[in-house]
């Protein structure tokens, strides 16, 4: 799932000889579109608004188009700027056409996924107890090795020293 929060403008948009604009922000990604409120006469809007993208996305690069608008009640609206941005292993901090955007991923598990992952954990935990076991008997039966080549060697000396 993809989660965006979109936060502010960097810098307030200037006023036009009709007054100040009427902003809002148009967000997609995939089939999905949202968009903010508008913030009517404000010329450094300030949304605060999250949106969730909950079809499947790729956790690495995930494309989202971000437009930023002018609402009018008399005509149509218009598009000030339009951008395109590209998650970098699902993440986005930062600006797109004037707009602070939050952009990540975030897994969700269904309670069948999460038994399977603990029944696997410990299964694991399981192996990892009798390879471990395994390891302390051929510690001891390397100990056990050497402690026999030693006295092999000694007595090795011992008949040496006799047939000298």
């Amino acid at each position: 799932m993809l989660v965006c929060d979109i936060v502010k403008l960097t810098k307030p948009f200037p006023s036009t000889p009709f007054g100040k604009l009427d902003l809002f922000v148009e967000i997609s990604c995939g089939k999905k579109a949202y968009r903010t409120v508008t913030i009517w006469n404000e010329e450094d809007p300030v949304w605060n608004s999250r949106f969730i993208f909950d079809e499947n996305i790729s956790y690495n690069e995930i494309e989202i188009n971000v437009t930023l608008c002018d609402e009018d009640s008399w005509s149509k609206n218009e598009k000030l700027r339009e951008g395109k941005i590209t998650t970098k292993k699902g993440i986005f901090f930062g600006d797109c056409c004037g707009v602070i955007l939050h952009c990540y991923t975030v897994e969700i598990y269904t309670p069948a996924q999460i038994k399977i992952t603990k029944d696997t954990i410990s299964n694991l935990q399981e192996e990892i107890k009798l390879v471990r076991g395994e390891n302390e008997g051929l510690i001891e039966e390397n100990a056990d090795l050497k402690e026999r080549a030693s006295y092999i060697k000694r007595e090795l000396g011992f008949f040496v020293n006799a047939l000298k």
